[in-house]
């Protein structure tokens, strides 16, 4: 498929670039772009609204700016802004707005607006060819390149990479500047610097380490706060281990943030040392489990716990 092209007299090179993206600011912030459930969305293609988009953006317009001002004129059809967003970015890489791309955007990474919104830019700047072709006469050419491979093609990439790398694959496709850092689970894993505590837990037969059980990077700042907090209840406690979250952070899609670490006498040391080893070793597991990100649990259940 040949990629659109338009001829117009917006690419006169007398017109100031600051009035051409006033031009397209006002093409662009109309539901037609971004209620993909309302009429005027379906009368106006596919193409021409990547190519005004894609121009807006290389005048110097700013789609977040857009999308602010979008909210505030039609604040009641705010929440479509993401599903079209994917289907724009779908459309870019597939020729199809609704595809498995649209899916996994959306509905397994759960992209957020502002990354998709990243995401679209560097789309259209990337794609964005032929900027400005003058004839000699009054006319002027523009063109946004689509590359329409099409799904198989890109099952046939993704299938032939790892998890993580065809992961990566679809978020960005062939981006070669990517507009933000997404962190993959290889990548947590890899640099996840509670490793070398947890493992050193795990030789110690999963029991506590005699003291110290933080983060190395962590210790000073740790005994600093300690020396200038006279009140024990407040202070920072080594000897017990964090608990940061119970369950699969990486696949989760919501996360509650606990206050753990906390510090109580009666659960934190008195209650410990009630238990017997297998039922220590029991509890530190799981804390050391989730330290490694390897949790899966959601709540731990145990008698005599």
């Amino acid at each position: 498929m040949k990629p659109p092209r338009s001829r117009n007299p917006l690419g006169d090179p007398a017109m100031p670039v600051a009035e051409k993206r006033e031009i397209y600011d006002d093409l662009v912030t109309r539901r037609a772009y971004w209620d993909d459930l309302c009429f005027e969305f379906g009368r106006v293609s596919w193409e021409k609204k990547l190519l005004n988009l894609a121009l807006y953006i290389h005048y110097g317009g700013d789609l977040e700016v857009v999308l602010a001002r979008y909210k505030e004129n039609h604040p009641d059809y705010a929440d479509r802004i993401p599903h079209s967003l994917a289907y724009y970015i779908s459309y870019l890489r597939t020729g199809e707005a609704t595809s498995v791309l649209h899916y996994f955007l959306l509905e397994r990474v759960y992209l957020s607006e502002g990354q998709l919104t990243a995401l679209l830019t560097a789309e259209l700047r990337e794609r964005l060819e032929e900027v400005f072709c003058w004839d000699g006469g009054t006319n002027s050419a523009w063109t946004v390149g689509i590359d329409y491979r099409g799904e198989e093609k890109m099952d046939e990439i993704v299938t032939a990479l790892d998890i993580e790398k065809g992961r990566e694959y679809l978020i960005f496709g062939n981006l070669t500047i990517k507009p933000f850092i997404m962190e993959t689970k290889e990548t947590l894993l890899k640099e996840n610097p509670w490793r070398e505590v947890a493992e050193k837990i795990e030789k110690n037969g999963y029991m506590r380490l005699e003291k110290l059980n933080a983060y190395a990077d962590d210790i000073p700042f740790i005994e600093e706060f300690n020396k200038r907090t006279k009140n024990p209840d407040h202070q920072l406690h080594t000897e017990i281990l964090p608990y940061p979250f119970i369950g699969d952070v990486l696949g989760a899609r919501v996360v509650l943030l606990m206050s753990n670490p906390g510090y109580k006498v009666s659960s934190n040391i008195e209650a410990h040392e009630k238990m017997s080893d297998e039922e220590k070793r029991f509890v530190i597991r799981a804390q050391t489990q989730a330290m490694l990100l390897e949790d899966r649990a959601i709540f731990l259940f145990r008698s005599g716990i």
